[in-house]
């Protein structure tokens, strides 16, 4: 089982750090913009981690988290709240969420949280059976067919058609 990490966020800031921190692991990022979008990531997955960027749109980021973790209610979610809107930290765990970041926020900082859940969730998987695949998982990133050569090539083999 491939780990999925959802980045729900206006605009694709986390994505490309957390993409780029993150390229030699064995991961699945799905970037995600609207709710539809994030169910979609969601769906069939097993203990998923999730980050969640507000932005200005806080209300409509905590209506997110509740719907990803009624799709996903294993999921592992960061939330990051840049602004330290008042009372958001207390709703966001109210709602579900793992960890919540408040004020400006570093990749570095992003990336320390996601590589601890990577290696709970990992611990989690051994032992929570299985997940159906959904359908368009495969389709829902137009990179993840590179994967596989990716890894192939940075190991130093060769693949076929080289």
């Amino acid at each position: 089982m491939i780990p999925v990490l959802a980045v729900h966020e206006r605009i694709g800031y986390w994505g490309r750090h957390l993409r780029s921190r993150l390229a030699d692991r064995t991961l699945r990022i799905v970037e995600t913009r609207s709710t539809a979008d994030l169910e979609r990531a969601l769906k069939g997955t097993a203990t998923p981690l999730i980050l969640i960027d507000l932005g200005k749109r806080v209300s409509a980021g905590l209506s997110d988290l509740v719907s990803a973790l009624h799709v996903a209610p294993d999921a592992m979610v960061l939330v990051t709240d840049p602004q330290s809107h008042k009372g958001v930290s207390l709703f966001a765990r109210e709602f579900g969420a793992t960890h919540i970041l408040s004020g400006p926020v570093t990749p570095i900082e992003v990336l320390d949280v996601m590589t601890r859940w990577l290696s709970i969730i990992q611990e989690r998987s051994k032992f929570s059976g299985w997940a159906a695949s959904s359908p368009d998982s495969s389709e829902s990133e137009p990179w993840n067919w590179l994967v596989t050569h990716l890894q192939t090539s940075s190991t130093g083999q060769r693949t076929a058609g080289n």
